[in-house]
């Protein structure tokens, strides 16, 4: 269970479990995917679900958002010890965005480091994404994955669209 409260004039916040922004390129719910990527890369680098909290505001062109949750766990809810991070994009105009996001991920006696940096334009039924994301898994930042998607959004609730992805894990 999830709930989201836009409510308040300082920001937004979201608890219960769900899928914290940090990451575009991963999906809560592989069916839904008009407005998300979903890939190899997101399931090998993405958070999945966890259960916390998460503040978000818009301020004009700016998305800002901090979360704090159990850990990140791509097959179902989190169980490491906590994950804290932040995301930010800016609507540039012309359909065009750019996005950053950070996630301190504390695994057993470990500590996981992401960063991830998108960037995506949108045109009515058109969509074009690339995304990178980085980790220091194993004490180095030899983990790496760069995303692409193009798609178009044939008719309310479906999409086509074709990926290409290449990456070092």
């Amino acid at each position: 269970a999830v709930v989201t409260l836009r409510m308040f004039d300082i920001a937004n916040i979201r608890v219960g479990q769900f899928v914290p922004e940090f990451y575009d390129g991963f999906v809560n719910d592989p069916t839904q995917l008009t407005t998300f990527n979903y890939s190899v890369s997101a399931l090998t680098f993405g958070q999945g679900r966890g259960q916390g909290v998460e503040v978000f505001k818009n301020i004009g062109d700016i998305e800002l958002s901090g979360f704090y949750n159990n850990g990140f766990d791509v097959y179902g809810v989190g169980d490491n010890n906590f994950a804290v991070g932040g995301h930010a994009r800016v609507h540039i105009g012309g359909g065009f965005s750019v996005s950053a996001g950070y996630a301190l991920n504390e695994v057993a006696d470990s500590s996981v480091n992401s960063f991830a940096v998108s960037g995506a334009w949108h045109d009515g039924p058109v969509a074009f994404n690339v995304d990178w994301i980085n980790n220091d898994q194993g004490d180095d930042w030899d983990n790496w994955s760069v995303v692409t998607t193009v798609g178009y959004e044939c008719f309310d609730n479906f999409q086509g669209f074709a990926q290409w992805e290449y990456g070092q894990y």
